[in-house]
């Protein structure tokens, strides 16, 4: 559902401030992730940066976007193996953005496409904050606004050392959320304490409450 928070401008700098946002300025690639990687004190294939991209689903300029993430993975080391480079589902169309998150601390720098340029937007999206309204109630003013909340579920989960099965299944359904995680619970038991025989197959039906 598509929500929007008329602010007055004294509330909106207010929690600007209280998130410590900051609003780099447009660059090449290479030196946003490099930037960003100095601004979160992480060094490369540091176990506890977290890449979260759309880059394998976008197609920035009607070409594919694998390149650019070629290049980040070389810069910061994350890779599928090592469970720190997830990804989420986005239409073609839609903006190519890397957030690089750090699980120690929350600070999450998000890099989005722009003109065939980067900007890079610096804010903190620990499970602290984002538990506050105020962080919502400002979200939309971020050029990666609309992806805030897959950005901000999905990297927490993976700080709080979610399975990584469980992180799978988020980066298919595109977001965490209470449909996601009954369903991993349900999936789980049936694979534990019903397991198929040879020849059998489990029928699941489902509806909303």
């Amino acid at each position: 559902m598509k929500r929007n928070f008329p602010l007055l401008a004294a509330v909106a700098t207010c929690a600007l401030v209280l998130l410590g946002v900051s609003h780099a300025g447009a660059g090449a690639l290479d030196v946003e992730i490099t930037a960003a990687m100095d601004h979160l004190k992480a060094v490369k294939a540091d176990a506890d940066l977290l890449v979260l991209t759309d880059a394998p689903f976008v197609r920035p300029g009607a070409r594919s976007a694998l390149p650019e993430l070629a290049v980040v993975e070389k810069l910061t080391g994350c890779t599928v193996g090592s469970g720190n480079l997830l990804f989420f589902q986005r239409p073609q169309h839609h903006p190519l953005r890397f957030l690089l998150f750090a699980r120690k601390t929350g600070e999450a720098v998000i890099i989005s496409a722009a003109a065939g340029q980067y900007a890079a937007e610096k804010l903190n999206m620990s499970a602290t904050t984002i538990a506050d309204k105020a962080f919502w109630d400002q979200s939309q003013q971020f050029a990666a606004g609309k992806d805030m909340f897959t950005l901000a579920g999905i990297a927490n989960a993976w700080a709080a050392k979610a399975p990584y099965d469980f992180l799978k299944c988020a980066e298919l359904h595109n977001h965490i959320c209470p449909g996601l995680t009954s369903g991993y619970l349900l999936a789980h038991y049936l694979l534990e304490r019903h397991p198929l025989a040879e020849g059998e197959r489990y029928t699941v039906v489902s509806c909303p409450v």
